[in-house]
C-alpha cells in the first residue's frame, strides 16, 4: 500500500530526506516497492533469467559523495506484482530477499541503516545542493 502524497509534498520529503541522510530516492515514495540488496538483486536477475522472466530492477536509494560520486545503496523491483509469484508460490522462495523475509512483520530502521553505512563508507554528502546531488544520480543511474 502506497502513501498519497502531492508532487509537491512528495519532493519536499526527497529534499528533506537527502538534507538528513544524503539519500537520493529515484522512485517515486508514493508507490509500494520491494527494496534490495545488491546480491539479492543479483540473485533475482539470475533467476529471472533462468526461468525466462522479465524484469525491471532499478536503483533505489542512491547517495552522493563530493568524491566517489553516486552510490547506489538499494535497488527495488519495478513491477506493480511480483513476477516471480506465480499459481500462489514463490518462484524463488529459497533465495528470497530479506523484505519478503520478513512480510509482514518488518523490523527495518532504515534511517539507522543509512546513517551506518554512511559512516562506514565514510560519505560526504555536506555542501552538496539536491539539484546537484539529484542530476548526478539520475545520470550515473541511467545505464541500470
Amino acid at each position: 500500500m502506497g502513501v498519497n502524497l502531492t508532487g509537491k509534498e512528495e519532493e519536499k520529503m526527497k529534499r528533506y530526506i537527502f538534507r538528513k541522510t544524503g539519500v537520493i530516492y529515484l522512485r517515486t515514495i508514493s508507490n509500494f516497492y520491494l527494496s534490495m540488496a545488491k546480491e539479492e538483486m543479483e540473485k533475482l536477475k539470475e533467476h529471472a533469467k533462468n526461468l525466462k522472466i522479465n524484469v525491471e530492477i532499478k536503483p533505489n536509494k542512491v547517495i552522493f559523495d563530493k568524491k566517489k560520486g553516486a552510490i547506489i545503496y538499494d535497488w527495488f523491483l519495478n513491477h506493480k506484482i511480483c513476477p516471480f509469484y506465480k499459481g500462489h508460490a514463490c518462484l524463488v522462495y529459497e533465495d528470497r530477499p530479506v523484505a519478503c523475509r520478513e512480510f509482514p512483520h518488518g523490523k527495518l530502521n532504515y534511517s539507522q541503516q543509512v546513517a551506518d553505512f554512511v559512516k562506514k563508507n565514510r560519505i560526504d554528502f555536506s555542501d552538496v545542493s539536491y539539484e546537484e546531488a539529484f542530476t548526478k544520480c539520475k545520470l550515473f543511474c541511467k545505464s541500470f
